[in-house]
């Protein structure tokens, strides 16, 4: 799947500098909505290879990859940044550390012992922690992180295990953040913002939240945050300093332009069975599971997928999962540009079934189809044991786009069944050209 968008235009891949603990997993999820969940590279390992791999990346088409995402520092994108868009976010360093802390707490032990963490610990042996992976965290990692310093992200050299503050280091990682694309997680309304008018999101985005470790209203001991403070003064005065400039770019926000970011929207194709990790600009999902199906967020009630026109009429079909058995995925409401559309729905094997609309025309060039299940279950009332606590009720896993006409419509007795798609019926053929042709994406215009 390609973009027309060549390397040498001002159309340049994002590369998401993920500090840990700044909503940067909500935000991951964001970047899949926007660009399609396969164009969306998370490296899950930061090693010496890493650089490398980036570099091979980058150099990939648009289409392929538009967007990569890790947990690096600037050292290692220093050198691609005229061939990459570089975002990052920012959270108050107090609260990022007291994040890490509380995260700590609840992940598995052995996830603890290799942070040098004993189950059960406390926040002095959290906060006064050696292992250097965890040091650096709780030592002005966002500092650390953006300074473009190796000296200290290196624990073999002297300088990594200095806590004394430096405001030429924290000059340097203003300096940085400043050329680049940056938000606050306490603000992500205004950071969203930014980044439609920046990157040129022609569409409204919806912030979704995911790997949230903090109870609302969390309170922190006056010396928990006094020790947090001791250790973070360049995070601090970075963050300040930070929050005044984020806030100018907020009030001089224009109309969405270009922004030199290829944003992608699907342009489909007839008879074609599109995975939905495949499709770009889609909101009210979360993330694509492994089995590449997309639950619907019951906290937004209703997704919505975004793509161009195609001409005469056309059925949409949309290939579902329901929750459990007895769903009623035939209640669930269809819109297209605003104005509901007549629904078929076909069941296909347990669980599985298939939405399609009446034939419509599509009068604009880039048009909006939502999707509204009649309701959402708890996942822990259908199994307790489970930890889920989402809300579900209807998945989806892909769409078809087929032509129309009125001598193709059956009369009489047929077998044929119009909420069906025909592309449905050769989907084993179609999947073998599936990564070549289905759902091809490009930039708008």
């Amino acid at each position: 799947m390609q973009n027309k968008a060549k390397r040498g235009t001002s159309l340049l891949p994002v590369v998401f500098l993920h500090i840990p603990k700044t909503a940067g997993t909500s935000f991951i999820s964001l970047l899949r909505a926007v660009f399609g969940h396969e164009q969306v590279m998370r490296l899950e390992v930061v090693d010496y290879r890493t650089p490398e791999r980036l570099a091979a990346l980058l150099s990939r088409p648009l289409g392929e990859i538009d967007c990569v995402a890790a947990h690096i520092p600037y050292t290692m994108v220093a050198r691609h940044r005229h061939r990459c868009r570089l975002f990052i976010l920012l959270r108050h360093p107090v609260v990022r550390v007291m994040s890490l802390f509380r995260f700590l707490q609840q992940r598995p032990a052995e996830d603890q012992k290799a942070l040098g963490l004993a189950s059960g610990f406390s926040f002095d042996d959290f906060i006064n922690t050696r292992t250097p992976s965890l040091f650096v965290q709780v030592n002005d990692g966002m500092t650390r992180a953006l300074a473009g310093d190796p000296r200290v992200i290196t624990p073999d050299n002297d300088r990594f295990w200095d806590t004394t503050p430096s405001a030429s280091l924290v000059e340097r990682a203003l300096a940085n953040l400043e050329s680049a694309d940056f938000g606050l997680a306490e603000d992500m309304d205004a950071t969203v913002g930014i980044l439609r008018s920046a990157w040129g999101i022609p569409y409204g985005v919806e912030m979704p939240y995911e790997n949230v470790s903090d109870a609302t209203g969390t309170r922190h001991s006056v010396e928990h945050s006094i020790q947090v403070i001791q250790r973070n003064q360049m995070d601090i005065a970075l963050y300040q300093q930070a929050a005044a400039i984020f806030r100018r770019r907020c009030a001089a926000l224009s109309e969405v332009g270009d922004g030199g970011i290829a944003v992608p929207i699907l342009k489909p194709r007839m008879g074609k069975v599109i995975p939905i990790a495949k499709i770009p600009a889609i909101q009210g999902f979360h993330p694509v599971e492994a089995s590449g199906i997309a639950w619907l967020r019951a906290e937004q009630r209703v997704a919505s997928i975004r793509f161009e026109s195609l001409r005469g009429p056309v059925r949409i079909g949309v290939v579902c999962y329901v929750l459990r058995s007895g769903f009623p995925a035939e209640e669930t409401e269809l819109t297209l540009n605003g104005i509901r559309v007549a629904t078929g729905c076909s069941w296909r094997n347990e669980g599985w079934c298939t939405l399609v609309t009446e034939p419509v025309e599509l009068h604009l060039a880039r048009n909006t189809l939502t999707i509204r299940p009649p309701y959402f279950v708890p996942v822990r009332f259908m199994d307790p044991a489970s930890g889920d606590p989402r809300s579900l009720g209807l998945a989806v896993a892909a769409l078809t786009f087929e032509a129309w006409c009125q001598e193709s419509e059956p009369t009489g007795q047929t077998n044929h069944d119009p909420s069906r798609p025909r592309a449905l019926q050769q989907q084993a053929r179609d999947d073998s050209d599936a990564d070549g042709e289905a759902g091809v994406v490009e930039p708008p215009d």
